[in-house]
């Protein structure tokens, strides 16, 4: 018989988990905030919990995890990292009623990226 050691999560895949188990994806993103992470593996967290607050219908507390997120994935200078956390941000702010200004940052997603990611945000982009 073979025991998986279990562990945490790497910071991207939480993401993934969003969706299908939300409280594992939160409790995971505190996790990684409480051990010092770097501005990439920070902004992943926020954005996780930002992602779940909007997904449950709180769109103010998830419009303040996101711009941590955002602010966060430019300290990181991470490309991909600020198109994907803008591309959510603007979504939750077209949700809240802040339409144009939604639209202005996934209008900035999906200059600030090409291939699949960049797919992704004009995908989520016309959605809005």
């Amino acid at each position: 018989m073979i025991v998986r050691e279990q562990r945490a999560p790497d910071s991207l895949e939480l993401l993934k988990l969003v969706f299908s188990r939300p409280k594992q994806a939160v409790a995971g993103a505190h996790e990684i905030l409480a051990a010092n992470p770097s501005p990439f593996d920070a902004s992943v967290a926020y954005h996780t919990i930002g992602l779940v607050h909007r997904e449950y219908g709180d769109l103010p507390a998830a419009i303040g995890e996101l711009r941590r997120a955002l602010a966060l994935a430019r300290r990181a200078d991470s490309a991909e990292r600020i198109a994907d956390v803008l591309a959510t941000l603007g979504i939750a702010l077209v949700h809240s009623g802040s339409s144009a200004r939604g639209l202005v940052l996934l209008d900035e997603g999906a200059r600030a990226t090409n291939g699949v990611l960049g797919a992704q945000v004009r995908f989520r982009r016309g959605g809005a």
